[in-house]
């Protein structure tokens, strides 16, 4: 028994006018076209293709994104693999921003605790040191100046934190720091590619979807190695940790340097 129109196309997504006419038209063009070539090849050869070039870029920028989903399989494939990934990349990446700041914080808190036992302080507070040449900083590593400078004279710093030791003792801090802002940037493009990827009326061309992919692919690499060393940099704290005090401190023994 033939079947009617209905069954023959159940299944396949429906299309939009826009879509039909567009497709509609397309067709008219190249009936047209073939007529031309065959009445006067000489005429049309020459422009031929870059007439179909023209129009396949036209028929893109006019197509939506629902439109390419509904009428080109490999799009919508590519489109969904996409799609499947981002959120476990994203989850990924906002687990590993709370475990990077927390980390930050103990590195900070554990810092902070060795600072107000071995380092000499100006009246405001802030931390300063001396280098073996002399020179004089502040905890961001600003030369003082003016009143800071004459303040400083006053402190003693036998057995001070040194300014060498300072730089070395605060690695730990900038790193941390650093591995976060690093998730925090690959978070937010992660979110511009999802935003790519859904805007409906300026879709992506296979090219740059294919791109997108890759470099979604490279990021959840880096969120997956991040994700495993912070699990462990977490898992190695001790309650000794907790308390503001880190293994790896330079002890104030070490510490005690006689500066001139």
């Amino acid at each position: 028994m033939a079947k009617t129109l209905k069954q023959e196309t159940e299944g396949f997504p429906d299309l939009d006018a826009a879509t039909v006419k567009l497709k509609f038209n397309e067709i008219v063009k190249d009936a047209k076209d073939k007529r031309e070539l065959e009445q006067g090849p000489l005429g049309i050869l020459a422009t031929h293709r870059e007439d179909r070039e023209n129009r396949d870029r036209r028929d893109h920028q006019a197509l939506t994104l629902t439109a390419l989903l509904a009428t080109n399989a490999a799009y919508r494939a590519l489109h969904e693999d996409i799609m499947a990934e981002l959120p476990e990349v994203e989850n990924l990446l906002d687990d590993n921003q709370d475990n990077l700041d927390e980390i930050v914080a103990r590195e900070k808190m554990a810092l902070e605790a060795d600072l107000e036992r071995v380092a000499g302080r100006l009246p405001d507070g802030r931390y300063v040191f001396k280098g073996d040449d002399g020179s004089i900083v502040d905890e961001n590593l600003k030369p003082l100046e003016g009143e800071d400078a004459e303040a400083a004279k006053k402190i003693d710093f036998t057995s001070k934190m040194t300014l060498e030791q300072y730089r070395e003792r605060r690695k730990p801090v900038d790193e941390a720091v650093q591995r976060a802002d690093e998730n925090r940037r690959d978070r937010v493009r992660v979110g511009e590619i999802r935003e790519r990827n859904t805007d409906n009326e300026n879709p992506l061309s296979m090219e740059q979807k294919g791109e997108d992919k890759a470099e979604l692919g490279e990021i959840e690499k880096r969120a997956q190695e991040r994700h495993q060393e912070a699990k462990n940099e977490l898992g190695g704290w001790t309650a000794w940790h907790d308390a503001g005090v880190q293994e790896h401190a330079v002890s104030t023994a070490a510490m005690a340097k006689p500066q001139i």
